[in-house]
């Protein structure tokens, strides 16, 4: 039996679902999957791979919209977590290296 998380969602961790669609995961909807899926990350082995700002470092080189919420979507998704409840210390992190990406996407055009 496929376990349901409180949002409806089946559980990433739920053996049934050992490598789940990114769009299973918490935080990522349809658009953010599809976002991913364009630069060939499709599970949550895919995104555990790259990371949240790798995936994000694809997005940009592949045109993609970025911006911090989606960042800290997928660092979420890959807790487990609402995005709200990453580590303040660990945003703090985020945001730094984001925006050190989004200078470099911004020098490299």
């Amino acid at each position: 039996m496929t376990r349901i998380r409180s949002h409806g969602k089946p559980s990433p961790f739920d053996p049934a679902h050992a490598a789940p669609d990114v769009s299973a995961l918490r935080n990522l909807g349809p658009r953010s999957a599809a976002m991913l899926a364009a630069v060939s990350i499709r599970t949550r082995d895919d995104l555990a791979r790259h990371g949240a700002l790798g995936a994000c470092r694809l997005l940009l080189a592949a045109g993609q919209p970025i911006s911090l919420n989606l960042a800290y979507a997928i660092e979420g998704a890959l807790m487990d977590c609402d995005w709200r409840q990453i580590p303040h210390d660990f945003r703090i992190h985020l945001v730094k290296e984001f925006r050190l990406l989004q200078r470099a996407g911004k020098s490299s055009r």
